[in-house]
């Protein structure tokens, strides 16, 4: 009789500290934010390494104001920034497969967030690589990269 009871008292604590779980990862929106912005950047990573730049860039915002910031300094625009993707890797063997990896993500509030991280091209010839700092901001109920500094 005690055993039995010892395992309800089990079974109704596991139950309750679940249930709190589940519910402080529903509350916390900088979890929330940061769960986005991995699915956001894993989707990114799929389309460069099926080599489709343009799906690439549909998470950078498609404005004029967009900032990029790379070794050649910053450069501003949707546009330009897809023009210079597609010119610096003009073939699947510049493409390679590209890995990002997340240090950080920190929650700005509701509608921004600023990610660390580092990217890596594995080519068949040499692999390349650095550090990343992304601004995302919320844009049409939408996740889109405002800044991006690259190097």
């Amino acid at each position: 009789m005690q055993r039995v009871m010892k395992y309800r008292v089990l079974i109704i604590t596991a139950m309750v500290l679940t249930a709190a779980c589940i519910s402080c990862t529903k509350n916390n929106p900088s979890q929330s934010i940061r769960m986005e912005i991995n699915q956001a950047m894993q989707a990114q990573q799929d389309a460069w390494n099926r080599g489709d730049v343009e799906a690439f860039m549909q998470y950078y915002w498609n404005d004029d104001s967009l900032l990029f910031i790379g070794l050649k300094g910053p450069t501003y625009g949707w546009k330009t920034t897809l023009d210079n993707y597609k010119r610096g890797y003009d073939t699947p063997e510049k493409m390679g497969v590209l890995t990002f990896h997340n240090h950080r993500i920190d929650s700005l509030g509701p509608d921004a967030a600023n990610v660390f991280g580092e990217w890596k091209i594995q080519r068949t010839t040499k692999t390349i690589g650095g550090y990343y700092t992304l601004l995302w901001s919320r844009k049409d109920q939408q996740w889109k990269i405002t800044q991006d500094h690259t190097n």
